[in-house]
């Protein structure tokens, strides 16, 4: 991508740092820009797939409404009513999505489906519940991941193992095979903007275990970070926003960790 508005990946990145474990800055601020820049092709009635807490959606869309916000039991759903971004919060089975066919203009849907055993069915349903001539918004990850982590290099495919476990990575997908899976259900590709670059995954994969501190803070407290400011002793921004902007710049899709795709019901 051209042309990167600095001042708004910086603003989701100080977002992330601010409110959320550390490693996210390195990979949440590149997809809230996208969606962001793809905006308009976010209209009219629109779900949101893997709603989580909410706080991306939050973190975007504070003066959009988003009509539904659907996610699974065992997410954190229920802490998404802390947040003004939806109008509807919907529990639902994983299987099928308790909405009639043709309902929303417009479904996202950001780092849900690699997790997702049985992804066809998922993406089917996705595709079952949008209008013809709708469109579909989402980041996937793709092989490239365990590729590029930094990890492998030194244990090899144990650690490709143990992380995808941990990451419960279901989905790994080739971007071909990426391809496949939204046009079977009955999408066409619009868009596939490549992000998260080797350098990018390697650093994320390091982020990871400087993150710890978060998890227990999160048990102790219930937030993840108790001093909003604290990366301001390590320029950890400034190492975010060079790594994001550089993985946005290069625009990558073969060489990338993660794809961002815009498809359409046909």
């Amino acid at each position: 991508m051209k042309n990167i508005d600095i001042k708004l990946l910086k603003k989701y990145i100080d977002g992330f740092l601010e409110n959320r474990p550390a490693f996210f800055s390195l990979i949440r601020p590149q997809e809230a820009y996208l969606f962001t820049k793809l905006d308009e092709y976010i209209k009219g009635k629109i779900l949101d797939f893997g709603a989580g807490d909410g706080y991306f959606a939050d973190l975007i869309w504070d003066k959009k409404k988003i009509d539904v916000g659907l996610d699974i039991s065992s997410s954190r759903i229920e802490e998404a009513k802390s947040v003004d971004v939806y109008k509807t919060l919907k529990v639902y089975d994983g299987d099928t999505i308790p909405f009639k066919t043709n309902t929303f203009d417009s479904v996202i849907s950001n780092c849900v489906l690699e997790h997702i055993p049985g992804i066809q069915n998922s993406v089917n349903e996705i595709c079952r519940v949008t209008k013809p001539k709708g469109y579909f918004l989402t980041g996937v990850m793709t092989n490239n991941w365990e590729r590029f982590q930094f990890g492998p290099q030194f244990f090899g495919n144990y650690y490709k193992k143990k992380m995808r476990k941990q990451q419960e990575h279901f989905n790994l997908f080739t971007v071909g095979k990426w391809d496949s899976v939204f046009e079977k259900a009955g999408f066409k590709i619009v868009k596939r903007i490549g992000y998260i670059s080797p350098l990018n995954a390697k650093w994320l994969d390091i982020y990871h275990y400087l993150s710890l501190p978060s998890l227990i803070t999160y048990k102790l407290t219930k937030n993840w970070v108790l001093w909003k400011k604290w990366y301001s002793i390590i320029p950890l921004d400034k190492l975010a926003l060079k790594l994001t902007k550089e993985s946005l710049e290069e625009n990558n899709v073969k060489n990338s960790s993660a794809v961002f795709y815009v498809v359409q019901k046909k």
